[in-house]
């Protein structure tokens, strides 16, 4: 064999061991899905904080037109983190108090509602909005109000 053909051999070695180890592929474990689903489910993020009203609304019966109500809803945290309220709105004749330090998962808090009558007449509906660390963030309830002068 000539030198020629003895590097046109040693290069083809060469270049057909070379493709031949790119293409080399691990052989993988034999993994049950089953297992897999198990240990994703372990390391599943916590639910986000919930607010959860004892009830959907509230009826706070029939009062004087310009008197002051003073009532509180109560609410649990049924999600697994803690629960910050970041703001709360009503009307414009009523106040709200909430709690500023977070609620922690499984626990209750509540929100004190102040309601001026004056200038008031007849049925009344307020809706409560809520913004806190929530999904959704903003979460809702409402009280009735029946004014008479």
């Amino acid at each position: 064999m000539s030198c020629m053909h003895a590097r046109i051999s040693m290069l083809l070695i060469y270049t057909i061991g070379w493709v031949s180890a790119c293409s080399y592929t691990k052989p993988q474990p034999d993994v049950d899905p089953a297992i897999v689903e198990e240990e994703i489910a372990q390391v599943k993020a916590p639910t986000p904080a919930q607010i959860t009203f004892d009830s959907a609304s509230y009826h706070f019966g029939v009062i004087q037109q310009g008197a002051l109500v003073n009532r509180e809803l109560d609410f649990t945290n049924t999600g697994e983190q803690p629960l910050e309220i970041q703001l709360m709105s009503a009307c414009e004749c009523t106040k709200l108090d909430w709690p500023v330090s977070p609620i922690a998962p499984g626990k209750r808090g509540k929100i004190k509602v102040r309601y001026d009558s004056k200038d008031k007449k007849g049925p009344q509906i307020v809706d409560i909005e809520i913004m806190a660390n929530t999904v959704p963030e903003l979460s809702y309830t409402k009280f009735y109000i029946m004014v008479v002068q």
